[in-house]
């Protein structure tokens, strides 16, 4: 039974403390190794790793998978796949295992501020002269995951009405504050849109934007593209309507920036100090998880 990794790599995981290595190291026989891509790791180190943790924008594909012949486990810090080859590692009998449910709380209370800053007039120079406030407004929330749910609870906290969209129903939120409705409704009654889809999950289409009442604001916190950036823009069209993306969400898109309604926020909506502390354990533990439970095989 082999309690410990031969290899352990860690590829582009810049947020690692001292005390994170150590606990690394501890479950790899060899030295844990650092590199910045996965460009950087060197032969010698390939034919032996059997573990790889990578950050979510590294690549790999079919290619490194057969190139890396004793690698049994991938651990993501993160919970987007979309770099990783799955089927490939799947046919090789790789485990890949990402990081979910870290920051659910701190992507809705960035929701929310941002919501707030918007309404006051903190980050759009044409705001109206009168902010107002968003008690009594609606809150249209696609997609209710733990993210959505923290943030339905955040709006009705402060007042407001919630709309969602999910393909999971939450009967034991609604109440008379909080209703399911078809996408077209969430989005035409909705003053202030956020999404919560799966990274690369298409959210909304063109017929989508379409329904969105005048003077609405999307704000985006989502992994990759899940909208059309010639939606987006035609939407904009429409200088009352406003867009806010984190700088996560922001990375997807381009020329949506061009536009004078768009704020893109230099910050992550999930990075606080104890999102990046569950981050951290959870990878770890991911990694412990996986040689308990391939020992007990």
């Amino acid at each position: 039974m082999q309690f410990n990794f031969d290899q352990l790599v860690i590829v582009g995981i810049t947020t690692l403390r001292d005390q994170d290595l150590k606990c690394l190291q501890s479950i790899s026989k060899a030295q844990v190794a650092i590199f910045s891509s996965i460009e950087d790791v060197v032969d010698p180190i390939v034919s032996q790793t059997d573990c790889l943790l990578v950050n979510i924008q590294t690549i790999v594909d079919a290619s490194l998978l057969k190139k890396v012949t004793k690698l049994r486990y991938i651990g993501v810090y993160g919970s987007s796949l979309r770099n990783i080859d799955i089927e490939v590692a799947t046919r090789l009998g790789i485990q890949v295992s990402p990081v979910v449910g870290y920051c659910d709380t701190e992507t809705a209370e960035f929701v929310i501020f941002v919501a707030y800053a918007l309404a006051r007039g903190l980050l759009r120079d044409d705001w109206p002269e009168f902010p107002y406030s968003l008690h009594g407004k609606t809150m249209g929330i696609i997609g209710m995951g733990k993210t959505g749910t923290s943030l339905c609870k955040l709006a009705r906290g402060i007042g407001m009405g919630v709309l969602y969209y999910s393909r999971t129903l939450k009967p034991e939120l609604e109440d008379t504050y909080i209703a399911y409705s078809k996408l077209e409704d969430v989005v035409s009654k909705s003053d202030i849109i956020s999404l919560h889809v799966p990274p690369y999950t298409q959210a909304l289409s063109a017929e989508d934007f379409s329904y969105m009442r005048n003077s609405a604001v999307l704000v985006n916190t989502c992994i990759g593209q899940v909208f059309r950036e010639e939606d987006l823009i035609k939407w904009l069209s429409l200088r009352s309507n406003t867009a806010i993306f984190d700088s996560i969400a922001a990375r997807a898109y381009e020329r949506v920036f061009l536009q004078s309604n768009v704020i893109r926020v230099e910050r992550a909506a999930y990075a606080t100090s104890e999102s990046i502390m569950r981050l951290r354990e959870k990878l770890i533990q991911n990694a412990r998880t996986f040689l308990i439970n391939s020992s007990a095989q």
